[in-house]
């Protein structure tokens, strides 16, 4: 492990992109709410799809973030904030 990841912070983002972008993936952030449907539909799909996301046993990407909140790192931030993560990419639209 110490050889890909190099030390303990890259391992923490990578199992936390993982988490995410297998969250995503299953519940996207939309709830499958087209952008064109009234803003109604767009926030009741946005709020759908966190709590399904929150209601996925198999989903440990909240205890990740919960673990974050209570004794930060930095590491969100960072990942959230990189042109790479879906999670940038939805925040910097609003």
């Amino acid at each position: 492990m110490n050889y890909y990841f190099r030390d303990k912070e890259k391992l923490y983002v990578e199992a936390w992109r993982v988490a995410s972008e297998r969250s995503l993936s299953a519940h996207p952030p939309d709830g499958g709410v087209p952008p064109e449907a009234p803003a109604e539909e767009r926030l009741r799909g946005r709020i759908l799809a966190v709590m399904q996301r929150l209601g996925d046993e198999s989903n440990c990407e909240f205890e990740i973030m919960h673990r974050e909140l209570a004794n930060p790192t930095g590491c969100w931030r960072r990942w959230c904030g990189s042109t790479s993560s879906r999670c940038g990419a939805t925040w910097r639209r609003y």
